[in-house]
């Protein structure tokens, strides 16, 4: 019952009748102590809602409640929108209330509601404004081509002069990047109000496939590997040196898995779509700039520019140094002396690991595109032993 008066009272804007809901059919307790027994509620549910409503009519501070119903919604962020809205009439002054909102806001694809809920932070919250700013601001791009303005340089000594791939490979495979982005582009239309156009809508890409949608396909294969070592004892063999009394082991087969498929689970919420497609971006654009194009095209010929080593090297130093920001708050970075850089106009010394993520993600992206180009044996650039997370 406290739910439904709350439901209503966000679409009327109107906290009178929860107000008088919760005097009636909730037990009395000083703020203080409503408050401290919610977050020990919410913190000992662990995901179950009921504990968490049920908690409602023992007399727990209700904005809390509505707000932890709120933010544990998934699928349903719409109705958890509406126990946030409550929440804030009731308490209209509550920091962590309108950190929810935003983030609510952006699921559901309204990243000017979320910017203004950042804004209304006070001071002492300006760390979790910059975040949603941020945050926001990465989440619904306007799809710029990713290698104009980036200063190319590497510390990397020995670079690759140019692709190896074939002109026609390079057609095939931007194909397929068009193909996987016009998937990221559907299911985040069937997200969207009917007739819905944002601007931050992952581009139409219908130029580069002039009969249609291009077959996305798995298959495996085997590689020989050749290990260094045995490389370098076959080396001294030849030179000279004494026999080890032992043959060298045999090449080695390994299976590769390549899997150019994009299922896209029906349940993903739409920051994880809208992530998705900005990866796929990522991937084409560096591929139309590693063949010489300045922007996404199909091209005419592979004119590698001169400066392509250098952005292949770029790709594996900045994949991990996304890494070490992740996995050890960038402490090897900062024993080792590696430089950092800006991505999307912050340090990365600074960027929350949920930013550094989706940094990784697309630098790994880059990364598997340079792999492909630079070896015409590797068969795919969706093959597993070029996406390896470092």
């Amino acid at each position: 019952a406290l739910l439904a008066l709350a439901r209503a009272a966000a679409a009327a804007g109107d906290a009178g009748p929860l107000r008088e809901g919760l005097a009636r059919l909730a037990l009395p307790r000083r703020p203080e102590s409503a408050r401290g027994m919610a977050d020990d509620i919410v913190k000992r549910a662990d995901g179950r809602l009921d504990l968490v409503a049920n908690a409602l009519p023992a007399g727990a501070d209700a904005p809390s409640l509505l707000r932890a119903l709120g933010s544990s919604l998934v699928g349903r962020e719409a109705v958890g929108l509406e126990l946030v809205d409550a929440a804030l009439l009731l308490d209209p002054e509550r920091p962590d209330v309108h950190v929810t909102r935003a983030l609510l806001a952006v699921h559901l694809g309204r990243p000017e509601v979320a910017l203004a809920e950042a804004a209304l932070l006070p001071a002492e919250h300006a760390e979790q404004r910059a975040f949603l700013e941020a945050y926001t601001r990465v989440i619904f791009c306007a799809y710029p081509f990713a290698p104009a303005g980036l200063e190319i340089r590497t510390a990397f000594p020995d670079v690759p002069e140019g692709p190896e791939q074939p002109l026609a490979k390079v057609r095939a495979q931007l194909m397929k990047y068009a193909t996987r982005l016009g998937l990221c582009r559907a299911a985040v239309l069937a997200r969207l109000p009917p007739g819905a156009t944002p601007a931050w809508l992952p581009p139409d890409l219908s130029s580069l496939l002039p009969d249609g949608p291009v077959a996305l396909e798995t298959w495996e294969f085997e590689e020989i590997v050749q290990d260094e070592n045995d490389e370098g004892e076959a080396a001294e063999d030849e030179a000279g040196a004494a026999p080890t009394g032992a043959p060298a082991p045999e090449p080695e087969a390994r299976l590769v898995t390549v899997d150019e498929t994009l299922p896209l689970d029906a349940s993903a919420s739409l920051p994880a779509l809208l992530r998705q497609a900005r990866r796929e971006w990522a991937g084409l654009c560096w591929m139309c700039w590693g063949v010489g194009l300045d922007r996404v095209a199909l091209p005419e010929r592979v004119d590698a520019p001169a400066d392509f080593g250098q952005a292949a090297g770029l790709s594996l130093e900045r994949l991990w140094r996304c890494r070490d920001r992740v996995v050890t708050g960038g402490l090897r970075a900062m024993t080792q002396g590696v430089p950092g850089f800006r991505w999307e106009g912050l340090e990365i010394d600074v960027l929350p690991v949920v930013l550094a993520e989706i940094a990784a993600d697309e630098y790994r992206e880059m990364r598997a595109v340079f792999y492909w180009l630079c070896d015409e044996g590797v068969q795919s650039p969706w093959q597993d032993n070029v996406r390896t997370p470092d």
